[in-house]
């Protein structure tokens, strides 16, 4: 079948509603862009029927992966990530909010040279409390890091495999994967990307989660040496 060129990888937790709809949408823009493709969903122990659902649709190259147990984003990620063979990589949320028509244009990045993008919500169609927690966090990350970035903690990104590759994630720590990257010399940067409401459900954001990640590691143990 020849060498896949972009792998999605999208962690979902009780997500089917969001499922049903994304998926169909995002694989249309994928097969419009002509190029070999998979999409990992990664099921993080749902309870909603998520991989039967998936299953239904009978999409051609999407693929979904069942966690036992609900694990969390980061395990999640970890699994798609392993799995994923693709040239570049995107990683979206499952609840609908990142737009699939903005994939081309943030692989159009990766072309041009850049190892990851970030898609920033610049217009964010989210909770005041959500937006303006994610403010501080995005600010406090920038002097603590001294990694450059208005919206790290975006879950639309899209990346090299070398840069997957080097990824180690665990706890909270797939809200710093663009530090992560940086600090060890890939090139990242973000584009403004259309941000939708939610279509289905509720978030499953708490805003504790934002900050459990600064107790996991710190510049000093983590960042490069010199």
């Amino acid at each position: 079948m020849g060498t896949v060129a972009v792998s999605v990888v999208m962690p979902a937790y009780n997500e089917c509603d969001n499922l049903v709809e994304l998926l169909p949408e995002l694989v249309a823009v994928l097969e419009g862009m002509d190029v070999h493709y998979e999409v990992l969903v990664v099921d993080d122990g749902s309870t909603d029927g998520t991989r039967s659902a998936v299953g239904r649709l009978g999409l051609d190259g999407v693929q979904c992966l069942r966690l036992r147990r609900n694990s969390g984003k980061s395990a999640a990620l970890s699994v798609g990530l392993r799995r994923a063979t693709g040239e570049a990589i995107v990683l979206m949320d499952a609840d609908g909010q990142d737009d699939p028509n903005e994939v081309p244009r943030m692989l159009a990045v990766l072309a041009d040279g850049a190892d990851l993008v970030t898609g920033q919500r610049s217009v964010r169609n989210d909770r005041f409390i959500k937006r303006h927690t994610s403010k501080v966090y995005n600010a406090t990350t920038r002097l603590v890091t001294g990694v450059p970035g208005s919206d790290h903690n975006s879950g639309f990104k899209a990346m090299t495999a070398d840069v997957a590759a080097n990824l180690e994630l665990y706890g909270e720590l797939h809200r710093y994967i663009p530090v992560l990257a940086a600090w060890q010399g890939f090139a990242t940067t973000e584009i403004p990307v259309q941000h939708h409401a939610r279509r289905h459900g509720t978030s499953k954001f708490g805003a504790v989660r934002f900050w459990r990640g600064f107790w996991i590691w710190s510049p000093s143990s983590s960042s490069p040496s010199t």
